[in-house]
């Protein structure tokens, strides 16, 4: 076996571990309200092509606690990013009839746990690539997949999982050197939460912190992400906020009664 291959079966036996421990506790539905408007958003894409939950004056039935309004589709409150980061997953429920509420499927209530382990993967790979041994990357995977924050955001979803991997696809894209893997993930994450305004900007400038890049490559590397992330940032301003909610601090429609969660 050569030393590549050996090195990256410890860290990948560690990820097969925290695998196995969150498939085992895996809800197998959603957890709260949140989560299950995002589902819907992204059930509402693959079936009609579009984010909106339901037409003006009535309520999407599957999210009671959601208020109507009588001159106003029901928008999406949320960022489309993990609406459509998910949709791979729930054209499988569909494709098995798995889709329909309550859970409003199966397989896609996996999609946090994956996400997370693919953020696992891409830290131990960017450790490795920084130097680190392959103890010490297995032993990131195992104490980051098992300490129980990230396990609750793998198993409660949403948009949490979905930004932890693009977090960690920028780290790699900065390990591995590779621009397009950078920037591809700094576009990505405003699109996917709010915080995404503040963090693709600064992740923008980790190439400044890395001691083998050049110092005026790394600015010239820094000035394009940061280019990139601010494009995004302002596109996902004017597409989403201004042109799809009517007003540029976008969705955060209120929600009422006591029933948008379970456990």
């Amino acid at each position: 076996m050569s030393a590549g291959r050996e090195a990256g079966g410890i860290w990948g036996w560690a990820l097969l571990f925290v695998a196995a421990v969150h498939l085992l506790t895996a809800a197998g539905t959603w957890l709260d309200g949140d989560h299950a408007e995002m589902l819907l958003m992204s059930r509402r894409l693959i079936t009609q092509g579009t984010f909106t939950l339901a037409p003006a004056g009535e309520r999407a039935a599957e999210l009671p606690w959601r208020p109507a309004s009588s001159d106003q589709p029901l928008r999406a409150r949320f960022h489309p990013g993990t609406a459509v980061a998910v949709a791979p997953l729930l054209l499988i429920d569909r494709a098995f009839g798995w889709d329909a509420p309550p859970d409003l499927g199966r397989v896609v209530h996996l999609g946090g746990h994956l996400y997370v382990l693919g953020a696992l993967a891409l830290v131990a790979m960017a450790l490795r690539r920084h130097g680190a041994s392959p103890c010490a990357a297995a032993a990131a995977v195992l104490l980051l997949g098992t300490a129980w924050p990230l396990w609750q955001v793998a198993r409660h979803a949403g948009a949490e999982p979905v930004v932890g991997f693009l977090i960690a696809l920028d780290l790699w894209g900065v390990a591995a050197r590779s621009a397009t893997t950078q920037l591809a993930a700094l576009v990505l994450l405003p699109w996917a939460h709010p915080t995404g305004f503040v963090l693709a900007p600064i992740l923008a400038l980790g190439s400044l912190v890395e001691d083998e890049t050049d110092w005026s490559a790394a600015w010239r590397q820094s000035g394009a992400a940061l280019l990139a992330a601010t494009v995004s940032v302002v596109s996902v301003l004017v597409v989403w906020n201004h042109l799809y909610h009517g007003n540029w601090w976008g969705g955060g429609s209120p929600c009422v009664g006591s029933g948008a969660g379970r456990g």
